[in-house]
């Protein structure tokens, strides 16, 4: 498109860098960046100056400049995060070969350093993997003190995050709280229902972590703690139950050795304290039972850790009650249980007991085989021989070398059926 420009007094550079110095007139070709073209019809005025050329680039703005500065810093810093959390994996790989060779000393060492790194950094993430593994090797070391109070740290480390995170949950998910429902608080409610949930699933890989070493007591605080600080949440209560349970068949044991001996003050007084925890740690037990079975009632893992804390204290209705509960809402699922529950009271020899849960077991599903097994033997242990073979058939619906085999487990009939003849 060509332009007309007349008694042009000063110098002027268009965006083809041609300059035009001149008071005649000048055609000058040059093309603009897309956008509305300027009307030069005859009946309009000729244009004494050009279109100004648009700048495509906008000015950048102070606010800009600092995030600009700021993604650079981050930028920074996360590099730096990297590299040290690659020197502590490789010191915490040192640790798991120092275990492995019994170089207690070297792997408590080595995790001293991710320790700190990891502090260093203020990276939580990544120190469930590495406390379990200092108590794991401070304990085999014999420093079983040393281990004990540096799992109290790191417990208290994590406590108190988790208790100012639900100070704030509290604040935002109070049913009383007057808190707005904008888009700026949802995203508050999200992200701190975010970091709660991390912190806890961290505490609890770690108490994970030592329950699976066998480490049960320490295990149990942290699971405690857990259950204290969040007692909305269903994951401690199964773990929780059975660090419990594992505690205190640990204590009774420590005092079934310590009986019948002749003991001297001091060892009288250990037995005695020993008595108490037992007390504590039974009575705990109870009390979370209780409470999981007023909170949870058809959460089926927990309601199984219920029933088998009730089978260990001799509770047997209790545990019946909550196997039959389940069988009849999924007899796949709860059905074995009742069977292996019926088992172990016909190896007591409690032959009305066994027969009763049996029974139970068959009104849900008639043609149970475990069931009719199990009623076949306690007719048999009766001389009911009749009767033994009638649920053998039912249990072996029909297969003959499966009858074959289970009546001659009972002494029914020859392993070959031809041997009858």
């Amino acid at each position: 498109m060509s332009f007309v420009f007349t008694e042009l007094e000063t110098k002027i550079e268009v965006s083809a860098k041609v300059k035009v110095s001149s008071t005649t007139t000048t055609t000058v070709e040059m093309t603009l960046p897309q956008q509305s073209q300027p009307d030069v019809s005859p009946d309009k005025p000729e244009i004494s100056a050009p279109a100004p050329v648009p700048s495509w680039e906008e000015p950048v703005t102070e606010s800009e400049l600092i995030a600009s500065d700021n993604f650079e810093q981050e930028q920074h810093q996360n590099a730096k995060h990297n590299e040290i959390r690659l020197a502590a994996k490789l010191r915490l790989d040192a640790a798991v070969q120092a275990i492995q060779l019994g170089e207690y000393d070297k792997a408590v060492s080595a995790c001293e350093d991710c320790l700190r790194a990891l502090r260093d950094m203020n990276d939580l993430f990544a120190l469930p993997m590495v406390y379990p593994m200092m108590f794991d090797a401070l304990t085999k070391d014999g420093k079983t003190e040393r281990a004990r109070v540096m799992m109290q740290e790191a417990l208290q480390l994590f406590a108190n995050q988790l208790s100012n995170i639900n100070k704030e949950y509290a604040q935002y998910f109070n049913p009383t709280s007057t808190t707005t429902t904008n888009r700026k608080s949802v995203a508050e409610k999200l992200n701190i229902s975010r970091k709660r949930h991390n912190l806890v699933t961290m505490m609890g890989l770690i108490a994970g972590t030592l329950q699976q070493g066998s480490h049960y007591e320490a295990a149990l605080e942290w699971w405690r703690k857990i259950y204290q600080e969040v007692p909305d949440a269903s994951t401690p209560y199964v773990p929780l139950i059975d660090c419990l349970l594992r505690v205190r068949r640990s204590l009774d044991e420590s005092k079934q050795n310590a009986e019948g001996k002749k003991l001297s003050a001091e060892e009288t007084e250990r037995l005695i304290a020993l008595g108490r925890r037992i007390q504590q740690v039974s009575d705990e037990l109870t009390a979370i039972v209780d409470d999981a079975m007023v909170r949870f009632p058809e959460n089926t893992e927990i309601q199984l850790a219920c029933a088998k804390t009730y089978i260990w204290k001799g509770k047997l209705d209790e545990a019946l009650d909550i196997y039959t509960k389940i069988a009849t809402a999924n007899p796949k699922e709860g059905l074995p249980y009742l069977n292996r529950l019926a088992n172990s009271y016909l190896q007591k020899m409690d032959f009305a007991r066994a027969e009763t849960i049996a029974r139970k077991v068959l009104q849900i599903q008639e043609n149970n085989q475990a069931a009719h097994s199990i009623i076949a033997r306690i007719y048999k242990q009766r001389g009911d021989m009749v009767k033994a073979m009638e649920h053998l058939e039912l249990a072996a619906e029909g297969d003959v070398k499966m009858l074959t085999a289970a009546g001659y487990e009972l002494g029914l009939q020859s392993p070959n059926p031809s041997d009858s003849d």
